[in-house]
């Protein structure tokens, strides 16, 4: 067995912070959420904010959104 024990303001907690994303919705239905043109420019529209944000520091992180 292993255990994991959760101590505040440890690195392994910091680190964990660093992680979460905002909270979205997760369509249930894949196939038919990229049907939609809409749902996947919103998607990408997010998902190249999401990276620029979480990039490490010591990175260039270059990504385009929309033209």
């Amino acid at each position: 067995m292993v255990f994991d024990e959760n101590i505040p303001n440890s690195l392994k907690a910091s680190t964990r912070k660093k992680r979460v994303l905002p909270s979205l919705t997760v369509h249930q239905k894949w196939q038919g959420f990229f049907r939609s043109d809409d749902n996947k420019k919103e998607l990408y529209s997010f998902l190249s904010e999401q990276v620029v944000t979480v990039a490490n520091e010591d990175k260039q992180v270059i990504a385009t959104n929309g033209t």
